[in-house]
C-alpha cells in the first residue's frame, strides 16, 4: 500500500483489529503524530529512530 504514495517519505497507518482478528486500514497519514508513542520513553533515545527522522528531514 505504501507504494501507492511514493511521494511520502514515511507513512503512519491507522489500523483497527476486527472481531475476526484481522486488521483494516482506516487511513494513512503523511505526518503521523508520535506524541502518544513517547509515553514510556522518548523516541529519539533510540539511535535507529533518530537516524530515520534525521535522514528524512523531520528533525
Amino acid at each position: 500500500m505504501a507504494e501507492t504514495v511514493p511521494y511520502l517519505p514515511y507513512v503512519g497507518w491507522d489500523l483497527v483489529v476486527t472481531a475476526e482478528g484481522k486488521f483494516e486500514v482506516v487511513e494513512a497519514n503523511g505526518y503521523p503524530g508520535v506524541k502518544s508513542l513517547q509515553v514510556h520513553r522518548p523516541l529519539l533515545l533510540d539511535g535507529r529512530i533518530r537516524r530515520f527522522y534525521t535522514a528524512h528531514g523531520v528533525r
